[in-house]
């Protein structure tokens, strides 16, 4: 389990400066993983609200064989400030560990999806997608940690004007020895091809977090 808060800053639809939190419960088995998380991020800026985004999820992962796997997972979001009143993501497929080391892996993975999405100011939008995402760990004399998570899902009949791009890139770092604290400081990008008319397509948040974590790793 972990549990974590941002001091974070953000460029884009939203210019501010503020407090987020993230928390992640995961189970591992010898050869499965599921992870829950749910995270939210409100700021203020001289008593206005400049931020107001909730998500949450469920990703659950299998191996088939020593590089082969399935994995499903499903998302919920809702986004003020892109005036989003609910996104929702399905999405189940295969997955491939490209690179599997004592301190480093990188896994891949292609499926289908489904978005769902509400919005307060335009039509809302449904229809089946792909799913791509990339994850990539690297671990140095197992206390300095880098990841990077990347997930793209354009509609499965327009792969160059309609999809979603989401990226996120962290260096996380122990405060003591064995100990339960860390701090995490990293960068995240967000392109949505079609946002809402007056929204830019591109949101990049820094921020740097500090986790407690606890629990079996």
């Amino acid at each position: 389990y972990s549990a974590g808060v941002d001091l974070s800053g953000q460029k884009g639809n939203s210019n501010e400066f503020g407090l987020a939190g993230h928390v992640e419960a995961k189970l591992k088995g010898p050869q499965d993983v599921l992870k829950l998380y749910f995270s939210i991020h409100n700021s203020e800026r001289e008593g206005v609200r400049v931020a107001d985004e909730t998500k949450g999820g469920v990703d659950y992962s299998s191996d088939l064989a020593k590089r082969f796997g399935w994995y499903t997972r499903f998302e919920l979001e809702k986004d003020k400030f892109e005036e989003l009143d609910l996104r929702s993501t399905s999405a189940a497929g295969l997955s491939y560990k490209l690179i599997l080391s004592g301190i480093q892996k990188l896994n891949l993975r292609t499926g289908f999806a489904y978005r769902y999405e509400s919005f307060s100011s335009k039509e809302n939008f449904e229809d089946p997608a792909v799913d791509f995402g990339l994850d990539y760990d690297l671990i140095l004399r197992d206390w300095f940690k880098i990841d990077t998570r990347v997930n793209y899902v354009p509609d499965y009949t327009d792969f160059t004007n309609n999809f979603r791009l989401g990226q996120d890139t962290g260096i996380e770092l122990p405060l003591q020895k064995d100990g339960f604290w860390k701090v995490r400081t990293g960068i995240s990008n967000y392109y949505n091809s079609q946002p809402v008319r007056g929204k830019e397509n591109l949101d990049t948040k820094y921020y740097t977090r500090f986790v407690f974590s606890w629990g079996q790793d």
